[in-house]
C-alpha cells in the first residue's frame, strides 16, 4: 500500500468500474472522438470480461476509488493495457501500476502505444523505458510504437558507464 492506495488483482465485481476507467481514459487520450461516437459502456465491459482474465492478469490501483489498472501477460512478457482514470492522472498512479508490471515480469517486458498518444509516450520514457520500432496495429491499422522495459542490471550491460537513457525531467529519478 502506498499513501492509502494498494495494487491488487481485479475481481469480477470490479469489471464494470474497470470498463468505465478504460472508456474515460481512452477518450482522454483521443479527445478528437466525440463522446456520442464512443462505443457504449457494454462494449468496454464485454472486452474486460473476455480479455482481462485467463492468461492475462488485471491489477487495479485502489484507494478511496479505483484509480487505474494494468493488464499484463506474463507468459508473453507483455503489458497489454495501462489506463489511469483522468481524475487521477499525474498523481503517481501510472508509476505504481508500472511497478506492478516490473514485479510480475522482472526479466523485462514490452508494450505498444498509439503513435498519436504523446502523453503516454512521454510517461513511458520518463519511467525509464526504451522506445522501440514503429509499426501498425494488425487489427485496427492504427500507427503504434513499441516500448521496452528491462531491469537496470540488463540495461547497464548494454550502456556505456555513467550513461542514463532518460533524463530526469519529472522529478522521478529513472532506474539507471
Amino acid at each position: 500500500m502506498t499513501r492509502g492506495r494498494a495494487v491488487c488483482r481485479m475481481t469480477s465485481g470490479q469489471a464494470a468500474q474497470v470498463a468505465g476507467i478504460w472508456r474515460r481514459a481512452w477518450h482522454s487520450a483521443n479527445p478528437q472522438v466525440r463522446v456520442a461516437d464512443l462505443a457504449p459502456g457494454d462494449h468496454w465491459l464485454e472486452r474486460v470480461r473476455s480479455e482481462f482474465f485467463g492468461p492475462a492478469e488485471c491489477w487495479v490501483l485502489a484507494g478511496d476509488a479505483l484509480q487505474g489498472f494494468v493488464v499484463i501477460e506474463p507468459a508473453r512478457a507483455y503489458l497489454a493495457q495501462l489506463h489511469v482514470d483522468p481524475d487521477w492522472q499525474g498523481q503517481g498512479a501510472g508509476r505504481l501500476l508500472i511497478e506492478q508490471a516490473c514485479e510480475r515480469m522482472p526479466a523485462g517486458w514490452s508494450l505498444h502505444v498509439a503513435e498519436s498518444n504523446q502523453r503516454a509516450q512521454q510517461f513511458y520514457g520518463a519511467a525509464g523505458m526504451q522506445r522501440g520500432e514503429s509499426g501498425h496495429d494488425p487489427v485496427t491499422g492504427r500507427a503504434r510504437v513499441a516500448w521496452h522495459w528491462m531491469p537496470a542490471a540488463a540495461r547497464a550491460a548494454l550502456l556505456p558507464l555513467h550513461t542514463c537513457p532518460v533524463p530526469d525531467t519529472t522529478g522521478i529519478a529513472p532506474a539507471c
